[in-house]
């Protein structure tokens, strides 16, 4: 009698069990997830902002906050937490800080002089009492903004007041430490307009690039796979921004991409790349964010505040 194909089908199986239950190694071949994301095209002032006849001097800190001009825009009030590095120069800097800023949108600062009166200089600042994070108490600082005009004398405006801890790259305040995976509480006892008020975030796990590398060659007309070390956070943005040489800082944000990846890795597009533009060094800074957002409200503030714990790692690439 011819085997039939029931026959046929339980020799195959027989046959194919042992292979199946040998411990034999198994590789898997690591792909990135491709994970939808978020593309923006950042609406920078420039550095150097001109009313009139007067210049007001503006930096951007995308590599210090993780901010670009929507956020700022969005949130008036920002309550932030944050652990940066940065790959620059040949050597890994890092630095740790924390801040308090509430702006008053309501209330422009103005300049008088033989003129007339000129706005949009910046707004003032609100304060909120004695602030702490955890058991620390917040550094009280003045905000200062200094006008150079070619018709008017230097003019100082006291823009108000914020709220700092440890080195945000500006200016040294009292020093802390940034612990991973951590529950922060930000509290103020209020002052003015302003009621008392406490906030929670958690931190993420601290960050770190391991690709591209610093000083890292990367090319138009291939994707670029950005790799990092520790969990990300909610939101994870990757920034490339024109570089200052002579600050070592980042100069203007020209792209981001934003997305809630679920693995420790993003692709670049080619098609994105090409579209950033070119520049005669060549040189870039890319900006890793991982971050806990939350959205909060304080009573006597009107507006949103952005209540942000990050991880950030800078570090430098040549686009070609």
């Amino acid at each position: 009698m011819k085997p039939g194909l029931y026959h046929i089908a339980v020799v195959t199986l027989l046959l194919l069990l042992p292979a199946c239950q040998e411990n034999n190694p198994v590789e898997l071949a690591q792909y990135p997830i491709a994970e939808p994301v978020e593309v923006i095209l950042p609406r920078e002032s420039d550095t150097t902002v001109v009313h009139n006849d007067t210049t007001v001097i503006q930096e951007t800190t995308v590599d210090l906050t993780g901010l670009i001009q929507q956020d700022d825009d969005s949130y008036p009030g920002t309550v932030l937490v944050t652990d940066v590095k940065s790959d620059v120069g040949g050597a890994r800097t890092r630095l740790a800080y924390s801040r308090i800023l509430l702006r008053d949108v309501r209330d422009s600062l103005q300049v008088k002089g033989n003129f007339g009166s000129y706005t949009g200089y910046g707004y003032r600042y609100l304060e909120v009492g004695k602030a702490r994070l955890d058991n620390t108490e917040f550094d009280v600082v003045e905000w200062i903004i200094q006008i150079k005009s070619l018709t008017l004398l230097p003019i100082t405006l006291r823009a108000g007041f914020f709220y700092k801890l440890g080195y945000d790259g500006l200016q040294v305040g009292k020093p802390i430490t940034y612990m991973p995976n951590h529950e922060y509480v930000v509290s103020a006892e209020g002052k003015g307009q302003i009621g008392a008020f406490g906030l929670t975030i958690d931190s993420p796990d601290e960050v770190t690039l391991l690709n591209p590398r610093p000083q890292g060659l990367v090319f138009r007309d291939e994707d670029l796979v950005i790799r990092w070390a520790g969990r990300p956070g909610d939101s994870v943005q990757v920034i490339i921004s024109t570089y200052d040489e002579a600050r070592g800082r980042a100069l203007k944000p020209l792209m981001v991409l934003r997305a809630s990846p679920r693995t420790n890795s993003l692709v670049f597009p080619s098609k994105l790349l090409k579209l950033i533009p070119t520049n005669a060094e060549g040189r870039f800074m890319l900006t890793l964010v991982s971050a806990n957002r939350k959205i909060a409200t304080l009573n006597g503030y009107p507006d949103r505040v952005l209540l942000q714990a990050a991880s950030i790692h800078n570090l430098l690439i040549s686009l070609r």
